[in-house]
């Protein structure tokens, strides 16, 4: 009977720990694909479009992250194991801290009406700020040519 007992409480720790880790490891590519969405995006890796995409899909997979980090914790306290409780502590600590920021975003952003540019506005910015550069480079051209004369004629 202490033999059938012993079995269970082994299987026990190990599925306990499995979860315990699991939940670490999916907490911390979790943090990854966080970091990566918005770095991605800025090195030009993908567009923008592509690093909300994985932040909200990171997102909504940190929800099923904190149901196998409670289950850590849960069978950290029914195993008594002092440390697979500190993990899965450490867990749900980093969980709250990575996913703090962008929920507050997402929130702050559902408050306010969405930003709709159409394309023809779009291309009449780019267009306007591409000539105003043009205009601007040769105005300079012009100054810069102008104080090349005005000097070269100083010297003769």
């Amino acid at each position: 009977m202490s033999s059938a007992l012993d079995r269970e409480s082994g299987r026990l720790d190990r599925v306990a720990s499995i979860t315990g880790h699991a939940g670490l490891a999916l907490t911390v590519l979790g943090a990854l694909a966080l970091l990566l969405s918005a770095l991605g995006s800025r090195w030009d890796w993908w567009d923008f479009r592509t690093g909300f995409t994985i932040l909200r899909v990171t997102l909504f997979g940190g929800l099923l992250v904190i149901v196998v980090v409670l289950a850590g914790f849960v069978l950290a306290l029914l195993v008594r194991t002092g440390r697979l409780f500190l993990v899965s502590f450490v867990s749900l600590g980093l969980l709250v801290a990575v996913g703090w920021a962008p929920v507050t975003h997402l929130r702050a952003a559902g408050r306010v009406p969405p930003i709709n540019v159409s394309p023809a506005l779009a291309n009449a910015v780019y267009s306007g700020t591409k000539s105003f550069m043009l205009s601007l480079s040769m105005t300079l051209q012009t100054k810069l040519a102008k104080g090349r004369h005005h000097r070269a004629g100083e010297a003769a």
